[in-house]
């Protein structure tokens, strides 16, 4: 698997890598509360994305065939027109549904673990919620 890491808003520099150590360095790097986004590529097409501002994450995987996986905030009680705002690599502030960011930590966690197994995180609830487990 490999992983690319934009810093943003600056975006300028991407940093890339093929392991979990060099993935762990990169992130341990970033400012407290940077806004960055992951793109982790597996070698059968699959991918994911792992998008982080200040305090939320949004983040997905996306299948080579099938629906694409988000994950969902379980906890979240509020209106399903809420969002956050989230830089892209590209500079663009785009706004993702609040239900679909977890905690920053938690985003992270759930990035390196999937980084690590190939899987999507167990310990985070994901829509929709009868795909079956990538």
């Amino acid at each position: 698997m490999r992983f690319e890491l934009t810093q943003q808003p600056s975006g300028l520099e991407k940093q890339t890598g093929h392991n979990l150590p060099d993935l762990e360095r990169h992130l341990g790097l970033l400012p407290y509360a940077g806004q960055f986004q992951l793109w982790m590529f597996k070698a059968d097409g699959e991918s994911a994305c792992l998008l982080c501002n200040e305090a939320r994450a949004w983040l997905s995987i996306i299948p080579k065939a099938g629906e694409d996986l988000l994950s969902l905030d379980s906890r979240f009680v509020g209106a399903k027109t809420k969002v956050e705002s989230i830089f892209l690599e590209n500079g663009q502030l785009d706004e993702m549904p609040r239900q679909h960011c977890i905690s920053r930590a938690e985003g992270i966690r759930a990035a390196i673990y999937y980084f690590r197994e190939g899987v999507r995180a167990p310990f985070i609830s994901w829509f929709p919620e009868r795909a079956e487990q990538t």
